[in-house]
Protein backbone atom coordinates (compact mmCIF):
# COMPACT_ATOMS: atom_id res chain seq x y z
CA UNK A 1 0.00 0.00 0.00
CA UNK A 2 2.74 2.50 0.96
CA UNK A 3 4.61 1.81 -2.27
CA UNK A 4 1.55 2.84 -4.30
CA UNK A 5 0.37 5.85 -2.34
CA UNK A 6 2.55 8.74 -1.30
CA UNK A 7 2.12 12.31 -0.01
CA UNK A 8 4.59 13.55 -2.62
CA UNK A 9 4.82 13.47 -6.41
CA UNK A 10 7.99 13.33 -8.55
CA UNK A 11 9.00 16.25 -10.79
CA UNK A 12 11.24 16.38 -13.89
CA UNK A 13 14.09 17.37 -11.59
CA UNK A 14 13.52 14.24 -9.51
CA UNK A 15 12.62 16.38 -6.51
CA UNK A 16 9.55 15.18 -4.66
CA UNK A 17 6.86 17.85 -4.26
CA UNK A 18 3.91 17.81 -1.91
CA UNK A 19 0.86 16.66 -3.91
CA UNK A 20 -1.43 19.28 -2.37
CA UNK A 21 0.79 22.05 -3.76
CA UNK A 22 1.60 20.33 -7.06
CA UNK A 23 -1.99 19.52 -8.03
CA UNK A 24 -3.76 22.39 -6.32
CA UNK A 25 -5.86 20.19 -4.07
CA UNK A 26 -8.38 21.71 -1.69
CA UNK A 27 -6.74 23.09 1.44
CA UNK A 28 -9.94 24.50 2.95
CA UNK A 29 -10.63 21.27 4.80
CA UNK A 30 -13.09 21.18 7.67
CA UNK A 31 -12.15 20.16 11.17
CA UNK A 32 -12.43 16.43 11.63
CA UNK A 33 -15.55 15.23 13.36
CA UNK A 34 -15.79 14.11 16.97
CA UNK A 35 -16.59 10.50 17.74
CA UNK A 36 -19.54 10.35 20.13
CA UNK A 37 -22.10 7.83 21.29
CA UNK A 38 -25.56 9.36 21.02
CA UNK A 39 -28.84 7.91 22.20
CA UNK A 40 -30.82 6.93 19.13
CA UNK A 41 -33.74 9.14 20.21
CA UNK A 42 -31.49 12.23 20.04
CA UNK A 43 -30.82 11.88 16.31
CA UNK A 44 -33.23 13.56 13.90
CA UNK A 45 -33.81 13.16 10.14
CA UNK A 46 -34.30 16.19 7.86
CA UNK A 47 -36.57 15.01 5.04
CA UNK A 48 -35.87 18.06 2.85
CA UNK A 49 -32.74 16.39 1.49
CA UNK A 50 -32.72 12.81 2.78
CA UNK A 51 -33.88 10.05 0.46
CA UNK A 52 -37.11 8.19 1.16
CA UNK A 53 -36.60 5.23 3.45
CA UNK A 54 -36.60 1.77 1.94
CA UNK A 55 -38.44 -0.22 4.58
CA UNK A 56 -37.14 -3.51 3.20
CA UNK A 57 -33.56 -2.35 3.83
CA UNK A 58 -34.47 -1.13 7.31
CA UNK A 59 -36.02 -4.48 8.22
CA UNK A 60 -33.03 -6.40 6.87
CA UNK A 61 -30.53 -4.31 8.85
CA UNK A 62 -32.64 -4.65 12.00
CA UNK A 63 -33.10 -8.40 11.55
CA UNK A 64 -29.45 -9.13 10.73
CA UNK A 65 -27.86 -6.54 13.02
CA UNK A 66 -24.07 -6.70 12.88
CA UNK A 67 -21.93 -4.07 14.60
CA UNK A 68 -18.99 -4.89 12.32
CA UNK A 69 -21.09 -3.68 9.36
CA UNK A 70 -22.65 -0.72 11.13
CA UNK A 71 -19.70 1.66 11.13
CA UNK A 72 -20.63 5.15 12.32
CA UNK A 73 -23.42 7.53 11.46
CA UNK A 74 -22.37 10.91 10.09
CA UNK A 75 -24.25 13.49 12.11
CA UNK A 76 -24.46 17.28 12.06
CA UNK A 77 -24.78 19.16 15.34
CA UNK A 78 -26.65 22.42 14.84
CA UNK A 79 -26.16 25.61 16.85
CA UNK A 80 -29.15 24.80 19.06
CA UNK A 81 -27.58 21.49 20.09
CA UNK A 82 -29.87 19.29 17.99
CA UNK A 83 -28.44 16.38 15.99
CA UNK A 84 -29.35 15.49 12.40
CA UNK A 85 -28.14 12.42 10.53
CA UNK A 86 -26.36 13.25 7.25
CA UNK A 87 -25.49 9.69 6.31
CA UNK A 88 -26.94 6.51 7.79
CA UNK A 89 -30.66 7.09 8.23
CA UNK A 90 -31.46 3.46 7.32
CA UNK A 91 -29.13 2.21 10.06
CA UNK A 92 -30.68 4.69 12.48
CA UNK A 93 -34.19 3.50 11.57
CA UNK A 94 -33.10 -0.10 12.10
CA UNK A 95 -31.73 0.78 15.55
CA UNK A 96 -35.05 2.42 16.45
CA UNK A 97 -36.69 -0.97 15.83
CA UNK A 98 -34.47 -2.82 18.31
CA UNK A 99 -34.87 -2.66 22.11
CA UNK A 100 -31.30 -3.88 22.68
CA UNK A 101 -29.72 -0.97 20.76
CA UNK A 102 -29.76 2.39 22.54
CA UNK A 103 -26.42 4.15 22.02
CA UNK A 104 -25.22 4.77 18.46
CA UNK A 105 -21.62 5.51 17.45
CA UNK A 106 -21.52 8.74 15.44
CA UNK A 107 -19.00 11.05 13.87
CA UNK A 108 -20.36 14.47 14.73
CA UNK A 109 -19.56 17.60 12.75
CA UNK A 110 -20.57 21.16 13.56
CA UNK A 111 -23.42 22.10 11.20
CA UNK A 112 -24.72 25.51 10.16
CA UNK A 113 -28.04 23.92 9.20
CA UNK A 114 -29.80 21.92 6.46
CA UNK A 115 -27.71 23.35 3.60
CA UNK A 116 -24.45 22.23 5.23
CA UNK A 117 -25.88 18.80 6.02
CA UNK A 118 -27.19 18.43 2.45
CA UNK A 119 -23.69 19.23 1.18
CA UNK A 120 -22.32 16.41 3.34
CA UNK A 121 -25.12 14.11 2.16
CA UNK A 122 -24.29 14.90 -1.47
CA UNK A 123 -20.57 14.41 -0.99
CA UNK A 124 -20.93 11.08 0.75
CA UNK A 125 -23.67 9.61 -1.40
CA UNK A 126 -22.33 10.66 -4.80
CA UNK A 127 -18.97 9.07 -4.02
CA UNK A 128 -20.13 6.00 -2.08
CA UNK A 129 -23.69 5.05 -2.94
CA UNK A 130 -26.06 5.29 -5.85
CA UNK A 131 -28.27 8.37 -5.51
CA UNK A 132 -31.31 8.74 -7.74
CA UNK A 133 -31.78 11.83 -9.89
CA UNK A 134 -34.69 12.91 -7.71
CA UNK A 135 -32.68 12.54 -4.49
CA UNK A 136 -29.79 14.44 -6.05
CA UNK A 137 -32.13 17.21 -7.20
CA UNK A 138 -33.72 17.62 -3.76
CA UNK A 139 -30.30 17.78 -2.13
CA UNK A 140 -29.14 20.40 -4.65
CA UNK A 141 -32.21 22.48 -3.83
CA UNK A 142 -31.41 22.23 -0.12
CA UNK A 143 -27.82 23.31 -0.78
CA UNK A 144 -29.04 26.32 -2.77
CA UNK A 145 -27.75 25.28 -6.20
CA UNK A 146 -28.93 28.09 -8.54
CA UNK A 147 -30.14 25.81 -11.35
CA UNK A 148 -32.00 23.42 -9.04
CA UNK A 149 -33.46 26.37 -7.14
CA UNK A 150 -34.70 27.97 -10.38
CA UNK A 151 -36.29 24.70 -11.48
CA UNK A 152 -37.97 24.20 -8.11
CA UNK A 153 -39.27 27.78 -8.12
CA UNK A 154 -40.99 27.30 -11.49
CA UNK A 155 -42.29 23.87 -10.47
CA UNK A 156 -43.84 25.44 -7.36
CA UNK A 157 -45.31 28.35 -9.32
CA UNK A 158 -47.00 25.98 -11.75
CA UNK A 159 -48.43 23.84 -8.96
CA UNK A 160 -46.35 20.84 -9.99
CA UNK A 161 -44.54 18.40 -7.72
CA UNK A 162 -41.28 16.48 -7.83
CA UNK A 163 -42.07 13.13 -6.15
CA UNK A 164 -39.84 11.49 -3.56
CA UNK A 165 -39.24 8.58 -5.90
CA UNK A 166 -39.77 7.78 -9.57
CA UNK A 167 -42.77 5.93 -10.92
CA UNK A 168 -46.45 6.68 -11.12
CA UNK A 169 -48.35 8.71 -13.68
CA UNK A 170 -50.34 11.17 -11.62
CA UNK A 171 -51.24 14.60 -13.08
CA UNK A 172 -49.07 17.58 -12.03
CA UNK A 173 -46.18 15.25 -11.31
CA UNK A 174 -42.67 15.74 -12.72
CA UNK A 175 -41.11 12.56 -14.11
CA UNK A 176 -38.19 14.22 -15.88
CA UNK A 177 -36.20 16.11 -13.26
CA UNK A 178 -32.82 15.27 -14.85
CA UNK A 179 -34.03 16.55 -18.23
CA UNK A 180 -35.28 19.74 -16.56
CA UNK A 181 -31.89 20.35 -14.97
CA UNK A 182 -30.04 19.86 -18.27
CA UNK A 183 -32.49 22.11 -20.12
CA UNK A 184 -32.26 24.87 -17.51
CA UNK A 185 -28.47 24.82 -17.75
CA UNK A 186 -28.65 25.06 -21.56
CA UNK A 187 -31.49 27.55 -22.02
CA UNK A 188 -33.32 28.69 -18.86
CA UNK A 189 -35.95 30.76 -20.68
CA UNK A 190 -36.65 28.04 -23.24
CA UNK A 191 -36.81 25.41 -20.51
CA UNK A 192 -39.34 27.41 -18.51
CA UNK A 193 -41.49 28.04 -21.59
CA UNK A 194 -41.39 24.35 -22.49
CA UNK A 195 -42.37 23.26 -19.00
CA UNK A 196 -45.34 25.64 -19.03
CA UNK A 197 -46.49 24.19 -22.36
CA UNK A 198 -45.95 20.62 -21.15
CA UNK A 199 -48.14 21.29 -18.13
CA UNK A 200 -50.98 22.51 -20.36
CA UNK A 201 -50.67 19.40 -22.52
CA UNK A 202 -50.29 16.76 -19.79
CA UNK A 203 -53.53 17.53 -17.99
CA UNK A 204 -54.25 13.90 -17.12
CA UNK A 205 -50.73 12.55 -16.79
CA UNK A 206 -47.30 13.24 -15.36
CA UNK A 207 -44.83 15.28 -17.41
CA UNK A 208 -42.52 12.64 -18.82
CA UNK A 209 -39.00 12.80 -20.14
CA UNK A 210 -40.19 12.18 -23.71
CA UNK A 211 -42.83 14.93 -23.63
CA UNK A 212 -40.68 17.61 -22.06
CA UNK A 213 -37.58 16.90 -24.16
CA UNK A 214 -39.70 16.79 -27.31
CA UNK A 215 -41.29 20.17 -26.59
CA UNK A 216 -38.02 21.75 -25.45
CA UNK A 217 -36.02 20.54 -28.45
CA UNK A 218 -38.74 21.60 -30.89
CA UNK A 219 -39.03 25.01 -29.23
CA UNK A 220 -35.32 25.64 -29.76
CA UNK A 221 -35.58 24.50 -33.39
CA UNK A 222 -38.58 26.77 -33.93
CA UNK A 223 -36.79 29.75 -32.40
CA UNK A 224 -33.98 29.24 -34.90
CA UNK A 225 -36.47 29.94 -37.73
CA UNK A 226 -38.21 32.83 -35.98
CA UNK A 227 -41.07 30.81 -34.54
CA UNK A 228 -41.96 29.60 -31.02
CA UNK A 229 -43.68 26.63 -29.44
CA UNK A 230 -46.06 29.18 -27.88
CA UNK A 231 -47.55 29.79 -31.32
CA UNK A 232 -48.62 26.14 -31.49
CA UNK A 233 -49.69 25.46 -27.91
CA UNK A 234 -53.42 25.53 -28.67
CA UNK A 235 -52.94 22.93 -31.43
CA UNK A 236 -51.09 20.67 -29.01
CA UNK A 237 -53.75 21.11 -26.34
CA UNK A 238 -56.62 20.38 -28.74
CA UNK A 239 -54.80 17.33 -30.14
CA UNK A 240 -54.50 15.87 -26.67
CA UNK A 241 -51.77 14.30 -24.60
CA UNK A 242 -52.48 10.75 -25.81
CA UNK A 243 -52.12 11.74 -29.46
CA UNK A 244 -48.83 13.52 -28.81
CA UNK A 245 -47.34 10.59 -26.90
CA UNK A 246 -48.53 8.21 -29.61
CA UNK A 247 -46.84 10.34 -32.26
CA UNK A 248 -43.63 10.39 -30.24
CA UNK A 249 -43.66 6.60 -29.95
CA UNK A 250 -44.31 6.27 -33.69
CA UNK A 251 -41.35 8.47 -34.53
CA UNK A 252 -39.07 6.56 -32.18
CA UNK A 253 -40.00 3.43 -34.12
CA UNK A 254 -39.70 5.21 -37.48
CA UNK A 255 -36.24 6.55 -36.68
CA UNK A 256 -35.15 3.36 -34.96
CA UNK A 257 -33.83 5.21 -31.93
CA UNK A 258 -35.13 7.33 -29.07
CA UNK A 259 -33.76 10.67 -28.02
CA UNK A 260 -34.65 14.32 -28.33
CA UNK A 261 -34.70 14.34 -32.15
CA UNK A 262 -37.31 11.59 -32.33
CA UNK A 263 -39.32 13.14 -29.48
CA UNK A 264 -39.32 16.56 -31.18
CA UNK A 265 -40.28 15.01 -34.53
CA UNK A 266 -43.28 13.38 -32.87
CA UNK A 267 -44.44 16.71 -31.40
CA UNK A 268 -43.92 18.50 -34.72
CA UNK A 269 -45.96 15.88 -36.57
CA UNK A 270 -48.92 16.64 -34.33
CA UNK A 271 -48.58 20.37 -35.02
CA UNK A 272 -48.34 19.74 -38.77
CA UNK A 273 -51.33 17.41 -38.91
CA UNK A 274 -54.03 18.77 -41.28
CA UNK A 275 -51.97 21.89 -42.01
CA UNK A 276 -51.77 22.93 -45.66
CA UNK A 277 -48.43 24.63 -45.18
CA UNK A 278 -46.43 22.39 -42.93
CA UNK A 279 -43.53 23.57 -40.82
CA UNK A 280 -40.36 22.04 -42.22
CA UNK A 281 -37.36 21.57 -39.97
CA UNK A 282 -34.35 19.65 -41.19
CA UNK A 283 -34.17 16.24 -39.54
CA UNK A 284 -37.62 16.47 -37.96
CA UNK A 285 -40.00 16.52 -40.93
CA UNK A 286 -40.94 13.28 -42.72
Amino acid sequence: MNAVFSETAPTPGAIAVDKIKKFGWNTQTNMSGTIKFLHKSQINVDTTYQRELCLRNVRQIAREWDWSLFGRLTVGERADGSFFVCDGQHRLAAALNRSDIQQIPCEVFQSSGPAEEARIFLGMNTTHNIVTKIQLFKALVAVGDPVATAVQSTVNELGLTVPKKSGGNQPSRISCVAALMRAWELDPSGAETSLRVAKKVAVDSSITNELFRGIFTLHRKLKAIGDSILNHTEKLISSGHAAIMGSIRNHVMLMGVGGERAFAAGVLAVINKNKRKKIEIDGLTF
